[in-house]
């Protein structure tokens, strides 16, 4: 699967975690339009805007544009360890 199409399944896997695309945007300080773009698989982030939205969802880099099947295994994993350490 090609970067882009890895990148925004990623992106929409970890988006449906939070209220909504707006408010992850808000968040993050990127242009609602722009991060559509990389959702849809249309453009990919510069460096600075891809350790910025790895930042945000407490990824790295690698977890971002890996195989889809395989950086959802590995961020459950983390979810799961944090919510054991953090939220119980």
């Amino acid at each position: 699967m090609p970067i882009r199409e890895n990148l925004a399944a990623n992106l929409r896997r970890l988006v449906q975690r939070h209220a909504s695309v707006s408010a992850v945007c808000r968040e993050l300080g990127i242009n609602r339009t722009q991060f559509e773009r990389y959702l849809q698989g249309k453009a990919v982030p510069n460096k600075a805007t891809a350790r910025l939205i790895c930042d945000y969802f407490k990824i790295d880099e690698n977890e971002l544009y890996r195989e889809p099947a395989a950086a959802a295994a590995k961020s459950d994993g983390k979810a799961t360890l944090r919510q054991a350490l953090y939220e119980n």
